[in-house]
């Protein structure tokens, strides 16, 4: 907590040196008060801190990169695969071991990517009902949901 308390006194104090303070002001210097503490975590007692907004950094770029590539299959899907070829399919997807609020998160970035929308959690089975566009891709959908949004959640809210 020490770290982030220092990181947001970095980040005023940047703000209130701009001679036209703005709210990208305030997140420039954020980002610069992190990079100034990275190597003062260990002393601040912010090493959690540290590792939780760089995994949260990793994440959202990993989902960024992700929703490219999502809107881009599902565009060559609707320009250059015929009707007959597609197959939309659900699937059961195990969110065991999930608490709430990483069910929320797991859920909203596969229905943010293209191709792909979560209908349903049921919670006394542990699954996620989901829906995916091209049924013949649904083993490749399924670990891409496990390696990039599953793990990368975990790796921030554990």
């Amino acid at each position: 907590m020490t770290a982030f308390i220092m990181n947001m006194i970095l980040a005023t104090i940047w703000l209130m040196l701009r001679k036209n303070p703005s709210v990208s002001d305030f997140f420039v210097g954020f980002v610069i008060g992190f990079i100034v503490i990275i190597p003062f975590s260990k002393l601040l007692k912010g090493k959690k801190y540290t590792k939780r907004v760089l995994k949260i950094t990793k994440f959202i770029l990993i989902f960024l990169i992700e929703f490219i590539k999502s809107n881009l299959s599902v565009a060559y899907i609707i320009l250059f695969v015929s009707k007959s070829k597609i197959k939309p399919v659900f699937f059961d997807y195990d969110i065991d071991g999930l608490n709430f609020i990483e069910t929320v998160l797991l859920s909203y970035c596969i229905t943010l990517t293209p191709g792909t929308i979560s209908v349903k959690a049921i919670p006394d089975k542990n699954t996620l009902v989901v829906h995916c566009l091209d049924g013949r891709t649904l083993e490749k959908t399924k670990s891409r949901i496990d390696d990039n949004f599953k793990r990368n959640i975990l790796g921030f809210t554990r």
